[in-house]
């Protein structure tokens, strides 16, 4: 009885806590400079996700400098490229790009993030490959239709 049990222990610990095996499909998070009306000291940037990895979605993005800051961005889904991204924004001090770090946690089951998984599922970046990554084509934009008022 103490096997069965010890049996169905692991079984069950390793279907709630598991993410799975690491992904073997191309994973293509990029970066590109932005104008954002800045300072001279300062530079902005874009920072774009794939929304979903694997069979997970992306619940978090942090931008990180080591022993200074860790802070959390706002990320969206602007629909801006080709492709399923998230996209956030980041104005730092040109200085501190180089060990820049942005940190994508895809610990989510769905995109409305309402349920969240117990494993640290994290993609960690220095913001220099993500600027060296290839962008995606932008995706054509339809104008507006017009608004009729009755």
């Amino acid at each position: 009885m103490k096997l069965v049990a010890l049996f169905l222990s692991y079984f069950f610990a390793t279907i709630v806590f598991a993410c799975g095996d690491p992904s073997t499909e191309k994973f293509l998070p990029f970066a590109k400079v932005i104008k954002n009306g800045e300072s001279k000291d300062m530079k902005s940037f874009e920072v774009n996700f794939p929304t979903q990895e694997r069979r997970f979605f992306l619940s978090d993005m942090t931008a990180i400098l080591p022993q200074q800051f860790q802070i959390e961005l706002n990320h969206s889904d602007i629909k801006y490229y080709e492709g399923n991204y998230y996209t956030a924004y980041v104005t730092v001090n040109d200085k501190i790009t180089e060990n820049l770090e942005i940190v994508a946690s895809y610990n989510a089951l769905n995109k409305e993030v309402t349920s969240l998984v117990l494993c640290g599922n994290f993609k960690r970046y220095k913001l220099k490959q993500l600027l060296q990554a290839a962008i995606p084509e932008v995706r054509p934009m339809e104008p507006p239709k017009p608004i009729i008022e009755k």
